[in-house]
């Protein structure tokens, strides 16, 4: 897992890559990120909501990009 940060000084994103392919998009408002090389599960939440939670328990809400 690897992450970069794309877009304006007002409206950050923060992408997650896998070495899979998959990418993902941070919709969490919180502070928190991973680290390069984290081990990360995608977990499901209420309503469809997916998290992605790394091996010390951080947990982040995001949503795959297509």
């Amino acid at each position: 897992l690897w992450s970069r940060g794309l877009g304006d000084v007002y409206k950050r994103q923060v992408y997650y890559y896998t070495d899979t392919g998959r990418i993902f998009r941070k919709t969490s408002e919180r502070p928190i990120t991973f680290e390069v090389n984290d081990k990360v599960n995608i977990e499901g939440g209420f309503l469809g909501a997916q998290f992605l939670r790394n091996q010390d328990g951080k947990k982040i809400k995001i949503r795959e990009v297509k």
